[in-house]
């Protein structure tokens, strides 16, 4: 018997891929699929889009109308009423590749055993450019508990040794998205962004401690859009507020590994995570409109923050490991030269966006 599989679609402004991202779904192949879309209190016509395309879709689409409340509610209220064997995460300005739930399915029937996580890369849509990003070397990897501990749910708190060689790989494995989760391993709803920023590790690292077996395949691809009309997902504007809920999620991973003595390793890796994140908030910031006084203000209060402080002295050893220009940009933050980090980065930022288009 085919397991139901649900795909639960959180959509918020995000009109201009609507249609390509539910089209990508209701034409899937696989038959047994369970098609959830939350409209959570979009302002751009993404709702009555919704309802229009219910009228002329070729299969049951269930819709709700929520209140704006955030991706994670969303989320948590497609989850509330999913009855899939199965559960998909889908954005929704991202797409699939029409074959890629009979493809994933089929993946499953090749076990003797149920399978409780599947894992497929992503493919970052650029304007000028696709770039796929593989989670493996492999092509196809079955993972029993302990592989999965050791090379995938460790990476979750924080890379470590040889690991830092690829610091740009931090987040690589912690989506919601690009999975496939059997219902009976989520155990924990997803938390709001102002209690752990980003959402999905937490959730992931909550949920993904009892894996007992796990596949990564690439006979599919999801198609993660960052073409340049996307403003969610291109012109991502600064916010200090989105660091602090981020020192939040640092804490509640921290409580995590006291409450469950999972010991020095994983603090160590968390170490590494504290201060590999600072990348992101610091170039969002550098290429943001805000007035160069307000970059160097915020950058200042991210620089000397007590618990980037701290990090910085457990991480001193694990810094020879990045490559070189990362240990430039981390040399600086612990010396607190914001000035140069900002225009660095700004300049940085501008070159990467113009090669992406």
């Amino acid at each position: 018997m085919l397991p139901l599989v649900s795909v639960i679609i959180p959509v918020y402004n995000v009109m201009p891929f609507l249609k390509k991202c539910l089209d990508s779904v209701v034409k899937q192949s696989y038959s047994n699929l369970e098609i959830i879309v939350i409209d959570d209190g979009s302002t751009d016509g993404s709702g009555n889009f919704l309802d229009d395309y219910l009228l002329y879709s070729c299969r049951k689409i269930e819709v709700s109308h929520i209140k704006n409340n955030g991706l994670s509610n969303a989320r948590n209220h497609g989850l509330s009423f999913a009855k899939g064997d199965y559960i998909m995460f889908l954005d929704g300005d991202d797409w699939l590749e029409l074959e890629a739930i009979g493809n994933i399915v089929d993946i499953l029937f090749q076990h003797e055993q149920k399978i409780d996580l599947l894992l497929f890369p992503y493919i970052r849509e650029f304007s000028k450019n696709s770039v796929k990003r593989k989670l493996f070397l492999e092509d196809a990897i079955f993972f029993n508990s302990l592989e999965f501990k050791n090379l995938i749910y460790k990476k979750l708190i924080g890379p470590r040794g040889n690991e830092l060689k690829k610091p740009e790989k931090l987040d690589i494995l912690s989506t919601a998205w690009g999975k496939l989760y059997s219902r009976d391993l989520i155990k924990n709803k997803f938390s709001p962004y102002n209690v752990a920023y980003p959402e999905d590790l937490l959730f992931n690292i909550q949920n993904l401690a009892y894996v007992k077996n796990a596949v990564y395949t690439e006979v599919t691809a999801l198609h993660y859009n960052r073409l340049a009309t996307n403003s969610s997902a291109v012109t991502k504007k600064f916010s200090f507020d989105n660091y602090l809920f981020s020192n939040k999620l640092i804490n509640c991973i921290s409580s995590i590994i006291t409450n469950q003595n999972l010991g020095c390793e994983y603090e160590e890796r968390l170490v590494s995570r504290t201060i590999l994140r600072l990348f992101s908030f610091m170039l969002i910031l550098s290429v943001s409109s805000l007035s160069f006084s307000q970059k160097i203000r915020y950058g200042n209060s991210i620089v000397k923050d007590p618990i980037n402080k701290e990090s910085f002295k457990k991480f001193k050893s694990s810094r020879k490991s990045l490559p070189k220009s990362w240990q430039c940009f981390y040399f600086l933050m612990e010396k607190e030269n914001t000035f140069l980090i900002v225009v660095t980065l700004f300049f940085f930022g501008k070159i990467r966006s113009f090669i992406n288009g």
